[in-house]
């Protein structure tokens, strides 16, 4: 039996490095688009095998070279020049000033939605009243716009995805329990997934932003609960949970995964009482803006994206979403939700089959733009996944060498 562990080890070291090579390959996919498919299979091939092998024989040697509380200031240093940077390319982008060779850049309306809807609401409007630039209806819900308010009154939303770049740095450390680990897999993200900066620094898209704050509001809520913290603590997690599900509407998939953690922690009784905190706080920031929305409430179009080119593959997109949902409660009942790693794993299942669905039901409409649109919603998946895989990989080299 202790023969088989390190096999069993590298074995497992291998699905975990696999998971994550696929978790930052898959997002950024999109940005070979115009090398064509044979670009986009030498960034798969080569930017794979180099992943792994940097996982399996470089994390370690370079990790153990630095401190913890080094690697904390690295992150922090390369986190405040992100939002340095980003900042003024932002502003170009937006401006339609910024021109790099072999590369189309121009304002979008992914993080207009938020300026316009901010700008709105500071003036006294009403956010779904207006428009973005390109005549589209506001995707993002209230609590995109409240979590993005304090960085729009810094001067700009961007700066909100180097900070929750940040903290996705400083949760992978939590979760490995060394940032010096976290800090290398942190830097292969950054730098061998260039949609990851690209769309921090140039774009300004708030996707994964959205994904990470969900990530790390239900992770603490998980985390009161498990340790027994008092009443209020955990109500004020709830509440936390509530805002950041009131951002997107996607994410409400990851509701069961969440209440079968509270149940596993505290019971049906005490779990519902929890929950309802959670959706009181929905309820609070969202139903003011719904009841008092001029017309449709702009968020709602979004389950447009459903919508496909035929009403049969209309009909399967709305079968897939549902599929998605039942999947979501079945891992609710069946697998532990108060793990940690099971339920980011879960939630990582869950949001890829969801994107993964809807990508393939745009294939057949042969509109290669609206096709690379959905597989921009990966980002989505990629916090939960980064997570995952990441403190996997982490625990299982360590192991691999003995560490405790």
């Amino acid at each position: 039996m202790t023969a088989n562990r390190p096999l069993r080890s590298r074995a497992d070291f291998s699905v975990a490095a696999l998971g994550f090579t696929s978790t930052i390959l898959i997002v950024s996919v999109r940005f070979f688009k115009q090398l064509g498919a044979l670009g986009i299979f030498a960034y798969v091939t080569i930017g794979g095998i180099l992943i792994y092998l940097l996982l399996r024989y470089g994390m370690r040697p370079v990790a153990e070279r630095i401190t913890p509380r080094a690697a904390t200031a690295i992150a922090l240093a390369a986190a405040v020049l992100i939002g340095a940077v980003a900042v003024p390319l932002h502003d170009l982008v937006n401006r339609n000033v910024l021109h790099i060779p072999g590369f189309s850049y121009g304002n979008t309306d992914i993080d207009d939605a938020l300026m316009v809807g901010l700008n709105a609401l500071l003036h006294g409007e009403h956010p779904y009243s207006v428009r973005t630039w390109a005549s589209s209806p506001l995707t993002p819900m209230p609590g995109a716009l409240l979590i993005a308010l304090p960085f729009h009154l810094l001067g700009s939303v961007v700066l909100q995805n180097a900070f929750w770049l940040y903290i996705l740095f400083l949760t992978l450390g939590y979760l490995a329990n060394d940032r010096r680990y976290a800090l290398f897999l942190w830097a292969v993200a950054l730098t061998l997934s260039p949609k990851v900066l690209e769309e921090q620094m140039i774009q300004g898209a708030d996707y994964m932003v959205n994904a990470t704050y969900v990530a790390m509001a239900t992770l603490l809520l998980l985390r009161a609960t498990r340790r027994r913290a008092t009443w209020a603590s955990q109500a004020l997690a709830a509440a936390a949970v509530g805002v950041a599900f009131s951002s997107r509407l996607n994410f409400l998939v990851l509701a069961p995964l969440v209440l079968s953690g509270l149940v596993r922690l505290l019971g049906w009784k005490k779990a519902l009482e929890i929950a309802g905190v959670a959706v009181a706080a929905f309820a609070a920031i969202t139903a003011p803006f719904y009841f008092t929305s001029p017309g449709f409430f702009a968020p709602f179009h979004t389950f447009g994206k459903l919508t496909h080119s035929t009403p049969l593959l209309t009909a399967l997109g709305w079968l897939g979403a549902l599929a998605v949902g039942v999947l979501a409660v079945w891992l609710g009942l069946r697998t532990d939700n108060a793990d940690t790693n099971v339920y980011l794993r879960n939630c990582f299942v869950v949001l890829f089959a969801l994107v993964a669905i809807e990508s393939a039901l745009t294939l057949p409409g042969h509109d290669a733009v609206l096709t690379w649109m959905y597989v921009q919603y990966s980002f989505f998946f990629f916090p939960f996944g980064f997570l995952y895989f990441g403190s996997r990989a982490i625990a299982l080299t360590k192991a691999l060498h003995g560490h405790p």
